[in-house]
Formats: structure tokens, sequence, C-alpha cells
């Protein structure tokens, strides 16, 4: 298991794609270099104690394709950013504390 904070050294890992994080005790928010990974297919941090609200910066993730930040103590209003993610296949946010609109009206989402 592992624990604390995640450090913005990630964005380093420019061709990184899959970024899975399940089942560890990491805390406080997603730095906003999370955006750096443009490469970035999946991004799981299912079952942490990540909070504060998710960053806007997810919206520059163009090639994600799965986000799974379910199961921690983010807050706050979804990301209007989020509706610039044109591959996601896959989005699981629940058991968390968010507030306002599911699907904010900018969000680009098929039969919604």
């Amino acid at each position: 298991m592992l624990v604390g904070m995640l450090r913005a050294v990630l964005s380093n890992l420019k061709n990184l794609r899959e970024l899975v994080l399940d089942d560890n005790s990491f805390s406080g928010s997603i730095q906003s270099t999370i955006g750096d990974l443009k490469e970035l297919k999946e991004l799981s941090v299912h079952a942490n104690s990540f909070s504060l609200n998710l960053q806007e910066e997810l919206g520059n993730l163009q090639n994600l394709q799965s986000l799974d930040p379910r199961v921690n103590l983010f807050s706050g209003n979804l990301p209007s950013t989020l509706g610039n993610l044109i591959s996601l296949l896959y989005f699981d946010a629940s058991q968390n504390r968010f507030t306002g609109p599911v699907f904010p009206e900018n969000w680009k989402v098929d039969g919604a």
C-alpha cells in the first residue's frame, strides 16, 4: 500500500498511457500537472483518500478513455472541462462528495 500525496514529477512521464493507483492511501489532490500527460488513456485512482476538487486540467487529456476516481473524498463540482474528453468510454465518480450537475450543459454527451 502506498501512502502520501502524488507529486508533480508524474508530469515528466510524457509517454505514460496507463496510471492505475487503486486501493492505496493517497491523499490531498491530484496535481494540475496531470493535464500534461497527453498520451494517457486510463486514469484510475479508485479507493484512496484524495480530496478537494478534480482538476480542470483533466480536460486536456484528449486520449483518455477511462477515468475512475470513485471511492475517494473528492468534493465540489465536476470540472466542466471533462466535456472535452471526446475519447472517454468509461467514467465512474461514485462514492465521492461531488455537488452540482452531473452533466454540465457544455459537456458533449450523446443521448443526455
